[in-house]
């Protein structure tokens, strides 16, 4: 019977260092498209991406940082962000300088969110309104009415962060791009990807 030896190097029951993984707080304005989205997101990141805890709010830019303010309470996130629509938002402004104050990054797609699911398929540079992209997401049938169809392909995120390079090569935070613009890749940086 030969023995049978470890290799050097390895010491007999120590555990592998658990690598702690920063943790963060996304509000959206949407309830749906966003929340899906971020949700499919989650279940393609790697072990090791920051894990999140995801609020869809459904209201307007100022009530979504309001309410990213009172969850991250008593909470140890490593970072806070909300995704909001340029929209025609009376409260837009004041939501961003409130933001700013707080330590809390908004991500204002213009024309809306759906910019970011469309450069995962095609390049889109052309000033735009919700409308227009929304149509062109329906007609390549990965939209409908609000939710992704499962056709969706969530794993080309790449591919959208160079498109969305492409458009705006600044990814502003607590700032309106022009249109179109998403800073959305600012949260795949936090989330290691």
């Amino acid at each position: 019977m030969s023995s049978r030896r470890k290799p050097s190097g390895t010491r007999r029951g120590r555990r592998p260092q658990r690598f702690e993984r920063s943790r963060g707080l996304v509000v959206t304005e949407g309830t749906v498209t966003e929340v899906q989205y971020l949700q499919m997101l989650q279940q393609e990141l790697p072990r090791d991406a920051a894990s999140l805890k995801l609020i869809g709010e459904g209201a307007d830019p100022l009530r979504v940082v309001k309410r990213a303010l009172r969850e991250r309470k008593g909470d140890d996130y490593s970072w806070t962000v909300c995704l909001v629509d340029c929209d025609k938002h009376e409260t837009l402004q004041e939501a961003l300088r409130l933001a700013s104050q707080e330590n809390i990054q908004v991500l204002v797609s213009n024309p809306c969110f759906e910019l970011w699911l469309l450069w995962h398929l095609e390049d889109w540079h052309r000033y735009s309104s919700s409308r227009d992209v929304q149509a062109r997401l329906a007609k390549l049938k990965v939209l409908q009415d609000k939710s992704l169809t499962s056709s969706f392909p969530i794993g080309r995120y790449a591919d959208a962060r160079a498109r969305s390079d492409k458009a705006s090569s600044e990814h502003l935070v607590n700032h309106l791009g022009p249109n179109p613009s998403s800073p959305f890749p600012v949260l795949l940086d936090l989330l290691g990807i």
